[in-house]
């Protein structure tokens, strides 16, 4: 694709010069192999260089890199810190992901009331991930008071966003009705649209066809 060739041009240009956001965007390409090979070694020098002049989204790829043992060695340890370093940078992914790792205490300390509060802070910032998060949060009262209405609303807020396991959790609401009346057609009409959504196409073709009869 020549638009996504020159975006790639434009990006290593940028980096050349040390701007942290040229850097970060030519990791990007890198990682996802936008008008250049797949190349994680490189989307990580690029994130490192970034994050050395304190950018907090690649400050937060180089805590998945830590995560997922990409490029390095797998060290949740170091991962929490990345994130944490990102969250303080207020970034609602850096605030999202440190708030996983002390849901379940990896690499850091458990604490589910710090992670509930981060999670709606990541939420008010726009990370949809976090929206779902902090809806099973309030869901399973897990550092933050059981409030199953507010729940449901934060489902919905994620689910209408287009992701995927908040339909699934909607779903589920409708249909044990958890915050909100048991309604079994919405209930598997938001577990269809959670497939449609993944790609499946007899689930876009039906949401298509009873799109029509409404």
């Amino acid at each position: 694709n020549r638009i996504l060739g020159e975006a790639f041009t434009y990006y290593k240009s940028a980096a050349g010069q040390g701007d942290a956001n040229g850097l970060y965007n030519l990791g990007m390409c890198h990682l996802r192999g936008l008008g250049t090979p797949k190349d994680d070694p490189s989307a990580f020098n690029c994130f490192r260089a970034a994050a050395e002049k304190e950018h907090p989204e690649a400050i937060n790829n180089i805590g998945l890199f830590f995560r997922e043992g990409r490029v390095v060695e797998r060290d949740l340890e170091m991962s929490a810190k990345w994130f944490e370093k990102s969250a303080e940078f207020d970034n609602p992914y850096g605030q999202y992901n440190f708030a996983l790792a002390l849901q379940s205490g990896e690499g850091v300390a458990k604490d589910e009331t710090r992670a509930a509060a981060l999670l709606s802070k990541a939420a008010d910032g726009g990370c949809v991930e976090a929206v779902d998060a902090y809806g099973m949060a309030l869901q399973k009262g897990r550092g933050v008071a059981e409030n199953q209405e507010a729940a449901f609303r934060y489902f919905l807020r994620a689910a209408e966003a287009g992701y995927p396991p908040a339909m699934e959790n909607l779903s589920t609401c409708y249909r044990f009705g958890k915050g909100v009346k048991a309604d079994e057609r919405r209930s598997m009409e938001w577990k269809i649209r959670s497939r449609a959504a993944r790609g499946d196409r007899n689930a876009q073709a039906w949401l298509q066809q009873n799109a029509k009869r409404k």
